[in-house]
């Protein structure tokens, strides 16, 4: 009967990793909607090829960001077979140990059931614990990264919003868009200085 509880489990499971997959694929989405406006030219020509530069290296840093997720994921996964693996030789052992324990060749079975327990849980479970670890501190060095190259291209973004604000023909409007567009370079400038 654990296996019918083991994919009750796994079917629980599967709906979350599609929210993550979704909310990861959503995130790359929106990131990519923001250097496409830096690529598409709206910006000022001197600025535009240091905004292209910065948009390609984002775009990079989130191709890796993805990588490194759908690693962590199988890596993950691999530890939840792993684990129900050892779970079922338990239960074949509790089983084989009420039933015919007593009998040489059922023992002979059952110790190595348990060193394959052992080598599950102490070793092969262990390992890959490590490897989901060495994952997502890669992610958190790539992400933070990403989030500096995002804050020099906000900057770059600022500058030429100041700049362009100064062509607008209307006071009024040439007053409002230079205020918005200095509070953003001021916000951008801080996030850089504080990086």
């Amino acid at each position: 009967m654990p296996v019918q509880d083991n994919e009750a489990t796994k079917k629980k499971s599967e709906p979350v990793a599609d929210l993550d997959e979704n909310k990861r694929r959503q995130q790359i989405a929106n990131q990519q909607e923001k250097t496409n406006v830096q690529k598409s030219g709206k910006l000022l020509p001197f600025l535009n090829a240091k905004a292209n530069f910065h948009a390609d290296r984002i775009d990079n840093l989130n191709r890796k960001i993805a990588t490194k997720q759908d690693k962590l994921r199988k890596n993950e996964a691999k530890i939840d077979r792993l684990s129900d693996k050892a779970d079922k030789l338990e239960d074949t052992n509790k089983m084989l140990k009420a039933t015919l324990g007593k009998v040489p060749l059922v023992r002979t079975m059952i110790e190595k059931n348990e060193q394959k327990i052992q080598d599950i849980r102490g070793n092969k479970i262990p390992k890959r614990q490590a490897k989901c670890e060495q994952h997502k501190q890669a992610i958190a060095n790539l992400t933070h990264k990403r989030d500096n190259i995002q804050h020099k291209l906000d900057r770059v973004t600022a500058l030429s919003n100041v700049i362009t604000s100064f062509a607008i023909g209307s006071n009024k409007e040439r007053r409002e868009a230079f205020a918005k567009a200095i509070d953003s370079l001021n916000t951008a400038t801080f996030h850089c200085l504080n990086d």
